[in-house]
């Protein structure tokens, strides 16, 4: 491919194949596409590729714009980044360090107290916000286009009115003998949140109903792209009113679902030239890629396209169930993507004419807007450190192992009851928490024995020693606030998210849950049996109180006290009846050797230490402070401020070696490599997952030997999980067409091995 020099104002060196992206980049601009794909691996600065990119062509000159175009209705602005929260002080960062001082003017739309001007916003060369701004934002100026039914006063999107008082509701409603079948079971909901056709009057929060007038919507629906129209209210979004020279999305594969309300909001923002940064834009299925080629607004692939004329559009509009610009009727019209890429893989898998779908995407599509290199293919430039993983494997002591042995006697027992019962698929909501806690007394007896949720567990008389007073909080004198508990993990919630039935869910495992369904299980509350439905689509961005923010600044306070005011009011630190008689767990004290073996080889090395459970990392950190380890942590419930000073301890204090992330708040978009050593403290059901967070300090910039620890204990559920993920692992890499989902969903068999005597 051919390089193209950088700006003059960049006064980072770009390495050879990333001159060759921005010759490609400016290409794309120039050509008919206006963008692309960037989907280099992590860790190979598709960050500084983009800056670079923005260098080239600051803000789109206006000369040749017509008369109207420059009108004072127009208002242009310069490249808006939109990203995650964890990733916005990481542009901001890597601006000020590779551009000429005061080159390029940078704003950072976020908080409460962020501008609403749209000329002042636009005055800016770089806006930096996130998905969850885009989200939010798009209340204040887009509603759906709803219609109260004059019968029952339920609100509908006019097209789905139609089907309501053809079908439900009225003096004329008939419905099919199907559908009166249908109506007498219990209502059910699939792991993407689609709901029935009679869903009650659904606002923004949840998601958007997937079927289309249709009495019984097939399976393939679960792609369906069917947009509902947009209208202007009264609120005012300024990123949206303004025309941007360009759109650049970080970690696209944010808007991978096509429905979801960040998507919309994303699509509904205005610019010339659009772009999407992500190492992992496909991630389960192919339907996935549409979001990006939306987005792009790929000619044919992006429309909806008419059989009775040439009549094409971005989203789906039809009111009355005709078409907004040619009246054609909506049945009449077809998504192109759908019918050339989704319909035939769905129908034939990837052989015959699903193969030529696939085929027809790459040459058609994905050639002209994808760019993709990996760093073992371009291992000459980048010149990475060795990459060393290893697992670590231990044995519980007596008293774990009693403990871990009566649970899983337990949990063995209730799994073969709904075995012999037939109930296996049916029960699939109590198996993954019966998992959960597995996984939780391997790490440490205490996120079991003092799970915060779920007071009224009934621990085996063995386990019974480890709980030597009830640790919960029964005087009724705690704040709401402390009363919000994740109903899979039982510990505090982390970006929460609130499903229909009124429980929360921390948003990850959450996601966790509903990914490793089996085919054929559904999806309902672990707390309630209800159908699930959650909106997943944008995180929610609150402050994080002063006492969360005292235990990232505390973290390297004097070591070897007891000390928990640095911990947040809903730790479990401080539910344990006696934290001066703390316990540690075989875990934690391997975690403690290798720290320590750490120290001795490279005394300025630093660590980053992975688990999915915060309260895990709540006693490691206090583990630390007992073994005076100067640490910071990093959770999902932090401001961005909080989190930029967290990270900038980590990266800056020589003192603080090590990092406590929480799965939930730092598997992506973080740039850590000061760090040379993780540890997982607990294994993922995805694979992809761990090589994401190793990738956290395996990029550029690194000049030391990466090494990975797993820890993993033997004897016990973890050993069959690592297992499972190997042998879908391979399965995985030996498939043609095989995808993420099918290592994170658990089959029958799966089960059934995780349980066995």
């Amino acid at each position: 491919m051919p390089e193209k020099e950088p700006s003059k104002y960049l006064t980072a060196t770009l390495l050879p194949y990333q001159r060759e992206a921005l010759a490609w980049m400016v290409g794309q601009e120039e050509g008919g596409y206006k963008g692309g794909i960037l989907a280099d691996e992590m860790g190979m600065g598709k960050t500084i590729q983009a800056i670079s990119l923005v260098l080239e062509n600051v803000r789109e000159k206006a000369g040749g714009k017509s008369a109207k175009a420059r009108s004072a209705s127009v208002v242009h602005g310069g490249t808006l980044v939109v990203c995650p929260l964890v990733a916005v002080m990481q542009w901001k960062s890597e601006i000020e360090r590779f551009v000429e001082p005061g080159h390029l003017s940078v704003y950072i739309h976020h908080g409460p107290k962020r501008l609403d001007s749209v000329e002042k916003i636009a005055s800016y060369d770089i806006v930096l916000t996130t998905y969850s701004i885009i989200e939010s934002e798009i209340r204040k100026t887009l509603g759906w286009s709803k219609v109260a039914c004059k019968y029952c006063g339920k609100k509908y999107l006019p097209d789905k009115l139609v089907s309501h008082n053809k079908y439900f509701c009225g003096p004329n409603a008939r419905k099919t003998a199907l559908q009166d079948k249908q109506q007498k079971k219990k209502p059910k909901k699939t792991a993407a949140g689609e709901t029935s056709e009679e869903e009650e009057n659904d606002d923004l929060k949840k998601p958007v109903q997937k079927s289309r007038g249709r009495a019984n919507p097939r399976s393939k629906k679960k792609d369906d792209d069917k947009t509902p129209s947009l209208q202007k209210t009264k609120g005012k979004s300024p990123l949206h009113h303004i025309k941007w020279t360009r759109i650049v999305l970080d970690e696209a594969h944010y808007i991978k679902d096509r429905n979801c309300n960040t998507a919309r909001g994303v699509f509904e923002l205005k610019s010339t030239y659009k772009w999407c940064l992500s190492g992992t834009p496909l991630q389960n299925r192919i339907g996935e890629l549409f979001s990006l080629v939306r987005f792009l607004q790929v000619k044919k692939y992006a429309y909806y396209h008419c059989n009775a004329c040439d009549c094409q559009m971005l989203d789906y509009n039809f009111p009355d169930r005709k078409c907004v610009q040619c009246s054609h009727s909506a049945i009449q019209h077809y998504s192109y993507f759908n019918k050339k890429v989704v319909i035939p893989i769905q129908a034939y898998g990837y052989v015959a004419e699903g193969k030529l779908a696939i085929q027809r995407l790459q040459n058609d599509v994905l050639q002209h807007i994808l760019l993709r290199r990996t760093k073992e293919g371009r291992a000459d430039d980048i010149s990475l450190p060795p990459k060393l993983v290893r697992i670590r494997k231990d044995r519980l002591d007596e008293r774990e192992n009693d403990f871990y042995e009566a649970i899983y006697t337990q949990s063995q027992a209730q799994f073969n009851t709904y075995v012999s019962s037939g109930t296996l698929l049916n029960n699939y909501a109590h198996i993954f928490d019966l998992l959960i806690r597995l996984r939780q007394a391997v790490d440490h007896p205490y996120l079991v024995s003092y799970s915060k949720s779920n007071p009224a567990l009934q621990l085996p008389s063995s386990a019974a020693p480890l709980v030597e007073q009830q640790p919960f909080n029964t005087s009724g004198n705690s704040s709401p606030e402390d009363e919000r508990a994740c109903i899979i993990c039982h510990e505090y919630v982390e970006d929460g998210v609130v499903a229909k039935c009124g429980h929360e869910f921390c948003r990850e495992c959450v996601k966790e849950y509903i990914e490793s369904i089996p085919a054929g299980g559904e999806a309902i509350c672990t707390a309630c049996s209800k159908p699930l439905t959650v909106d997943l689509s944008a995180p929610i961005e609150a402050d994080i109180n002063a006492s969360n923010q005292a235990a990232n600044a505390s973290s390297s306070r004097s070591p070897k006290t007891v000390n928990l005011s640095s911990f947040h009011r809903n730790s479990i630190l401080h539910r344990i009846s006696d934290v001066h008689a703390f316990q540690s767990s075989t875990k934690i004290e391997a975690l403690m050797q290798e720290l320590e073996l750490m120290r001795i080889r490279d005394p300025s090395g630093k660590a980053i230490i992975f688990s999915q459970f915060v309260n895990m990392l709540d006693i490691i950190q206090h583990r630390l402070q007992l073994g005076g380890v100067k640490c910071v942590k990093l959770s999902g419930n932090m401001s961005m401020a909080a989190r930029d000073r967290t990270i900038k301890a980590f990266r800056d204090d020589p003192m603080v070696t090590a990092f406590l992330i929480s799965l939930k708040a730092g598997g992506v978009a973080l740039n850590l490599t000061v760090a040379s050593h993780i540890f997982l403290m607990d294994p993922w059901w995805n694979p992809a997952a761990e090589n994401q967070a190793i990738d956290r300090t395996h990029r550029l910039g690194q000049f030391k030997p990466i090494q990975a620890t797993r820890f993993i204990i033997a004897g016990t559920v973890e050993e069959r999980i690592l297992k499972l993920q190997e042998k879908k692992q391979l399965i995985f890499e030996g498939t043609v067409g095989a995808n993420v989902s099918a290592i994170c969903r658990l089959t029958e068999e799966d089960l059934r091995f995780l349980f066995a005597t």
